[in-house]
């Protein structure tokens, strides 16, 4: 297909970005409105997970990694495995001046436009402006976006769906157009979508491939069959195929150095935490299967995914994206070569993802081990928005940018946003635990067993601790030191010096090299002992960090006299090597983009 025509008798592009935008404010409205949904699923998880990522933040801590009151006070590395972005965006917007409830809602909104914006710039590539609004109103209209914000309250993987068609449209572009600056835009892109949700990303990017190497194989050599090449000169084919595949796969590896930082710790330091309960019991994957008319069933509801057919939540694909990608089979003959392509293989997509969803894919999730990226087999409708988007796009892709075309997209606005406009509207309640603090988040743990993740030193999680207490009677945390342990032996004196979310310095006196000094805190590898002179705090010794009990709390050892003992969470090889290679990636990015822009200055120099 030729290259979509610029924007002439109609709209400019500014004011199709512009009248997209403005109908967005359907989908965030209900985020506008004063009060929060605090009963969807994971809404209080968003509200503390920003909580406890701005007690890091406030701390110095400029990347943080370890949650300090996760699991009653115990600490969890949490963001060690989560993606950062979404909390980075929403503490942006908290030290802005919004609370955390307000900044969570801001970044929810601001992702549900991002996601228009995204796809309506993926779709340019295959369509004039008019296809390409309507596709990205497909896109924030399907039901399952919708359901994410309102229903689910996944803030992740709210924004990573921004990142879906960023990156489809990043990766489409440098494929047509190679360069350094397309490349770094495209790793980017990436590496947004692998910051915002790792488990999004894993899935994505076979489908992402898969899509690079379709527009790769459109470039045939020298204008030949692929086949004929193949037979006529193997090597040489090949080799044209890795020089058209080359663009693509530095942006993947630029985008995975960009985001090393994140994922290379949360890959290789996965096995030190405890992932068995979150697979037994409700989180058993063969419970959520959907059944095939659940996915056509136009319901709604507030309720959770339940074993058989009686969901309290909507698994449906969505009335206007499965009406509109079947009826854009019509315009077949009006598509380009390219697009048919994509076409055909988006409507392969959409068909395995739904296959995947149902019952009958079981034997297919126990060979390939789905679960550990899946989760619920219903997560998958996140895929398909793509999919089926960009096919319902297609019935408009061939529409001019003329005043007719103004028209008939106002008429098909309202047909995409009115059958799920009553979907749209947020379950406003008072929250149970009280204000946002940290007695809130003692109820909500002890309420949600979402939010008590243990290291793999924990052989029994904890449903209550002496900190807990601590925190519900009123008294500040000033120290997280084991006083009843370190009294038993009468040989030890203790006195908390400073604490912080990760660290704490503590004066001690041991009338034995035989004393152990126990914290109420989870071990976990990235947490040292130092032991200080007492006067000048120079470094004396390192002590060993040990995992201790049923609890797993960490325990150091003591050196004999007086010291000041400095334990201290601090980064690891593995977490050393991932920020190195995110900032090299980062300044071999920036290098790309000014040298693409100052060549395109240089090319609009008169000679």
């Amino acid at each position: 297909m030729a290259e979509p025509t610029v924007a002439r008798r109609g709209l400019p592009e500014w004011a199709w970005l512009l009248w997209l935008v403005l109908l967005c404010s359907f989908i965030v409205g209900p985020l506008l409105l004063p009060g929060y949904h605090w009963g969807a699923q994971d809404a209080r998880h968003s509200v503390y997970f920003l909580f406890e990522f701005d007690r890091g933040i406030q701390d110095g801590v400029l990347y943080p990694r370890w949650a300090p009151d996760f699991t009653f006070g115990y600490g969890y590395p949490f963001f060690n495995i989560y993606g950062p972005l979404p909390s980075y965006l929403g503490e942006a917007l908290h030290l802005a001046g919004l609370d955390f409830v307000g900044a969570v809602k801001a970044v929810f909104a601001l992702a549900a436009i991002g996601a228009a914006l995204g796809m309506y710039l993926w779709l340019r590539l295959y369509s004039d402006p008019p296809g390409a609004m309507l596709g990205a109103l497909l896109y924030v209209y399907a039901p399952y976006h919708i359901e994410d914000i309102y229903v689910r309250a996944s803030l992740a993987e709210t924004v990573g769906l921004a990142f879906l068609p960023l990156c489809l449209w990043g990766f489409g572009r440098l494929q047509r157009r190679p360069g350094f600056a397309a490349l770094a835009i495209a790793a980017v892109c990436y590496a947004g979508l692998m910051f915002s949700s790792n488990l999004l990303a894993l899935l994505f990017s076979p489908i992402l491939g898969c899509y690079v190497l379709l527009l790769a194989l459109a470039q045939r050599p020298a204008g030949r069959n692929w086949l004929t090449s193949l037979r006529e000169d193997p090597a040489g084919t090949l080799g044209h195929l890795l020089h058209v595949l080359t663009p693509a796969a530095a942006a993947v590896g630029l985008g995975l150095g960009l985001s090393a930082i994140f994922w290379l710790p949360a890959f290789l330091e996965y096995k030190f935490v405890r992932a068995d309960q979150w697979v037994g019991g409700y989180y058993a994957y063969r419970n959520h299967f959907v059944y095939l008319f659940q996915l056509f069933k136009l319901n709604w509801g507030f309720g959770v995914s339940v074993p058989g057919p009686d969901d309290g939540m909507s698994f449906q694909l969505g009335l206007a994206p499965v009406a509109l990608a079947c009826l854009s089979l019509l315009s077949w003959r009006r598509l380009g070569e390219e697009a048919r392509r994509v076409v055909l293989y988006f409507l392969v997509v959409s068909a395995a993802i739904t296959f995947l969803m149902l019952p009958a894919s079981l034997p297919i999730w126990q060979v390939a081990g789905l679960a550990r990226f899946a989760q619920f087999p219903w997560r998958l409708l996140a895929l398909t928005l793509i999919s089926l988007a960009f096919l319902g796009a297609m019935l408009f892709s061939h529409w001019q940018n003329d005043s007719r075309a103004v028209a008939l997209a106002a008429l098909w606005s309202l047909l995409i946003i009115l059958p799920v406009y009553p979907y749209l509207r947020s379950e406003i309640r008072p929250p149970a635990e009280g204000e946002v603090s940290l007695r809130g988040l003692m109820r909500f743990q002890q309420s949600a067993d979402e939010m008590t993740g243990a290291t793999a030193w924990v052989k029994d999680v904890p449903r209550w601790s002496p900190l807990a207490d601590q925190i519900m009677a009123g008294i500040k945390i000033t120290t997280k030191v084991d006083y009843v342990s370190a009294y038993a032996s009468g040989k030890l004196a203790v006195n908390s010096m400073a604490m912080g979310t990760t660290y704490e310095k503590v004066w001690y006196q041991a009338d034995d090299s035989q004393q152990r000094l126990r914290f109420l805190t989870f071990y976990y590898p990235g947490w040292k002992a130092y032991i200080l002179d007492e006067k000048s705090e120079r470094l004396q010794a390192v002590a060993p960090v040990e995992a201790e009990g049923d609890l797993g709390l960490i325990t150091v050892r003591l050196p004999q006299g007086r010291h000041i003992l400095l334990l201290r969470f601090e980064n690891t090889p593995v977490r050393d090597v991932g920020t190195m290679l995110s900032g090299l990636s980062a300044l071999l990015c920036l290098a790309f983009l000014a040298g693409g822009a100052w060549r395109k200055r240089a090319a609009r120099r008169p000679a």
